[in-house]
């Protein structure tokens, strides 16, 4: 029996190339090309076409041979390939010639049912669904018709009308799995089936779905369809806020569409790429990344995606102040959705215009007319997130209330829970519940701890601030006079926000500890990639310089490596809270600790001391600390310009400022001469002041103590505990091809330690990984992202760290 197979495609092989058909059976042998056709589309979807019309060529020259089966080979081909109109005619001429054969005239019915929605003809869609089913009901055909439910719940899917959908793959599912022999059509179903409930919020039940199809097409060699599965895990992660697992997933799912010539598969990994750079505040890269999706979907005539795309980039290019665009691109998405029938997004367009119209607030009438159309559309995320826009403005509204706590999506999709805790924790704040209040909170800020645990661990504290969904300022501004030390622990959890780990050992018996550490390598790459695709180089100190954070630029390694969690809600948080405290009274008992705070327009230090914590507010402390370092802006750009001028009076202007800054920062901590050593953890621009250098009462900090910088309590309690063995000096040569100074720098740094080990072009891959350091030192440009800080990089010879 194998033997007869492998000779069957030996001579499909040869018909192909010759349209010699010697003495097989032809009815056979068309069967078998189909065959090779549709395995040619698990591989490549260019090949399998040009194999396609190559049968069809060979077999009107055959007149005995069944043309409208390889007329049906080439539409699956032409279809798989995105070339809807090629795929429609090939099916339309085969239907003709098998219009009195019910059964083989109500299949191609079927697969026009998703040629149709493609092309956006979505009545005739519906009106061929309709078609095949009562043409296999009436001949009794009832796998037949589980078949082309899945078909017909496509379309719903398509109309985001989920419920329907769900209800179609559910009835088809039934019908399948009595028999044995469906493999191939239940997984489709299963995967299917997947994507509804995602949208439904089914989370778990979604995810099963999908391995359970990815497991049937992995048995039966369907390489392609296991990365459609894939790319729906992805989809599924980024949802849930785990944003590391999606981009890496996405970025798998391209490379696998894009060897096999699937441009429509690398098209939608490139759309949703985009609305997960929206999830991290990467609005730069969500928009360069939303243009080309639209700009492929475009070419391949997909009308919903090219309309979801020009979303995104409306949203992205409004976040980066690129206003002209912004109204071009929501009117193209506008009038897309509305051709493609589909309400729920044509609501999300709607509901976005509105805020960026009225500064967040939505008109009552509005805001009806928004949330009945994504009611009708079955898509309770978008209610959630319409309610939750409503609700800030209009809290005492109970219906709303109501429907939030009913809300599947509310408690799926961490940011959404976030926000509503916050929302409660501010309605129990302003009725005088105090306590209330700052559960609500710590049940969002935890939320937020364990979804950021998940994220890239250089991403830091920028993602999932959204809207009104910040319990931690809330807690801080809260605590600051009445228990300063809380205020400062959430202030510094703050600033991790929840990708620290304290000790790699906590998670040694950690499966998925091995998996991530695995995965980080990989994950740095990407965003090494995706920092320098904007940005400026600059040679000099800038003002966006000045507002960026080289404490943990320079810490970038070991953000990499150790700023890895894995918590639980159940055991992280609240031991996280007391660690602190315990680290806290320690270290403050050997040395004062002084850590800033930037809130609104103040500037708040926490000042810890023997175990006790008290609070200092500087009012309008921001304002004040951003003129200072503009003026020192200038004067170091002065410095710069006029290197050959540079005068007595420049220097003692500079003093002159440090002295200025000094006092007004040191005198309220009321730090004494005899404390030999202080910690700062500064905020903001803070961290780019000179401490050292700051005078106070005419005598430079240097002279009265050790100042030693962190830039969060907990890198400090890590760095303690950590004992370095090594004393290499490392100094890095990055790209310098427009710095001057950059052989005079070297100089200097050999001065103070002849034996540093110099690293001439540096390039990623040089990285010190071999052994302990003492220390590094960098010398080259850095490329400051505004959109998002905590995504600078340094500037290599082979691309940006």
């Amino acid at each position: 029996m194998v033997e007869k197979s492998d000779r069957m495609v030996r001579a499909a092989k040869v018909f192909i190339r010759t349209g010699k058909t010697g003495r097989n059976d032809l009815q056979l042998l068309a069967e078998q090309c189909d065959r090779l056709v549709r395995a040619e589309t698990q591989k490549s979807f260019p090949n399998a076409l040009d194999m396609a019309k190559k049968i069809v060529v060979q077999v009107r020259r055959q007149p005995e041979m069944p043309l409208q089966l390889a007329l049906r080979s080439l539409g699956w081909a032409a279809h798989v390939s995105g070339k809807y109109s090629q795929a429609e005619k090939a099916y339309l001429e085969a239907r003709e010639l098998v219009i009195r054969i019910p059964a083989i005239r109500a299949r191609i019915d079927r697969i026009l049912i998703d040629t149709y929605m493609y092309k956006g003809d979505l009545d005739e869609a519906k009106r061929r669904a309709q078609s095949s089913i009562s043409t296999f009901r009436r001949i009794k055909m009832n796998d037949e018709v589980a078949k082309t439910r899945i078909n017909y719940g496509n379309l719903f899917h398509r109309q985001d009308r989920h419920k329907d959908a769900k209800k179609q793959y559910n009835l088809a599912r039934r019908q399948l799995e009595r028999k044995s022999g469906h493999d191939l059509v239940l997984g489709l179903n299963y995967y299917n089936l997947a994507n509804t409930l995602v949208q439904l919020l089914d989370f778990p039940k979604a995810s099963q779905y999908y391995c359970m199809a990815k497991e049937l097409f992995g048995k039966l060699g369907f390489k392609l369809y296991v990365t459609e599965c894939e790319y729906g895990l992805a989809w599924l992660s980024m949802l849930e806020g785990d944003y590391h697992l999606a981009l890496r997933g996405l970025d798998q799912c391209e490379k696998n569409y894009y060897k096999a010539g699937h441009k429509k598969g690398v098209m939608l990994c490139r759309l949703d790429r985009a609305e997960a750079y929206l999830g991290l505040n990467l609005f730069s890269d969500a928009y360069s990344t939303a243009c080309d999706a639209e700009r492929h979907a475009k070419r391949l005539k997909l009308g919903y995606e090219m309309s979801k795309a020009a979303f995104f980039r409306a949203k992205a290019a409004h976040a980066c102040g690129h206003n002209r665009d912004v109204k071009k691109a929501l009117l193209r998405a506008r009038l897309g959705f509305a051709g493609e029938r589909n309400s729920g997004f044509e609501a999300a367009v709607r509901l976005f215009e509105t805020q960026i119209q009225n500064g967040r607030k939505i008109d009552q009438r509005v805001f009806k007319s928004v949330r009945r159309l994504f009611s009708r559309a079955q898509l309770p995320l978008w209610e959630a997130i319409c309610d939750l826009h409503y609700i800030v403005d209009r809290p005492a509204d109970m219906n709303v209330h109501k429907r939030l706590a009913a809300n599947k999506a509310v408690q799926s999709v961490p940011h959404l829970l976030a926000r509503w805790q916050t929302i409660l924790g501010d309605g129990e704040y302003l009725k005088g519940e105090v306590e209330k209040a700052v559960e609500h909170w710590t049940h969002a800020a935890n939320v937020l701890d364990i979804a950021r645990a998940k994220l890239p661990p250089v991403e830091m504290r920028a993602a999932f601030m959204r809207g009104k969904s910040d319990p931690y300022e809330r807690m801080i501004s809260h605590d600051t006079e009445s228990n300063p030390q809380r205020a400062a622990i959430w202030a510094d959890r703050f600033k991790t926000a929840g990708v620290w780990a304290a000790s790699a050992d906590s998670f040694s018996g950690m499966s998925e500890r091995g998996r991530v550490e695995k995965s980080l390598a990989e994950l740095s790459r990407q965003v090494s990639a995706l920092s320098g695709q904007l940005g400026p180089i600059t040679g000099t100190r800038s003002g966006v310089a000045l507002g960026s954070h080289p404490a943990l630029q320079k810490l970038h390694k070991q953000v990499r490596d150790n700023l890895l969690t894995l918590e639980y809600e159940k055991t992280g948080t609240g031991q996280r809270n007391e660690q602190l405290i315990t680290d806290i009274r320690t270290y403050s008992s050997k040395m004062p600790i002084v850590q800033f705070h930037f809130e609104q327009n103040d500037l708040i230090a926490f000042i810890h001391s023997a175990g006790e914590t008290r609070a200092h507010r500087y009012r309008e402390g921001r304002r004040k600390i951003r003129q200072m370092i503009g003026l020192w802006q200038i004067l170091l750009s002065r410095t710069l310009i006029d290197a050959n001028l540079r005068s007595n009076n420049d220097q003692q202007d500079e003093n002159r400022l440090f002295g200025e800054l000094g006092d007004y920062l040191w005198a309220p901590l009321e730090i004494g001469k005899r404390s030999k050593r202080v910690l700062i953890v500064p905020d903001g621009a803070l961290a780019n002041l000179p401490w050292p250098a700051l005078s106070h009462d005419g005598e430079s900090l240097i002279a009265k103590h050790s100042i030693w910088l962190s830039p969060t309590l907990q890198h400090f309690g890590h760095a303690t505990r950590l004992k370095c063995q090594g004393d290499r000096f490392g100094l890095f040569v990055g790209e310098t091809s427009d710095l001057g100074h950059t052989r005079d720098e070297i100089k200097s740094i050999l001065k103070l330690n002849p034996n540093a080990h110099i690293i001439e072009n540096c390039k990623r891959s040089d990285g010190p990984d071999d052994g302990e350091w003492f220390a590094w030192h960098y010398i080259g440009h850095a490329r400051h992202r505004s959109d998002n800080p905590s995504y600078s990089s340094l500037s290599l010879n082979d691309g940006p760290l």
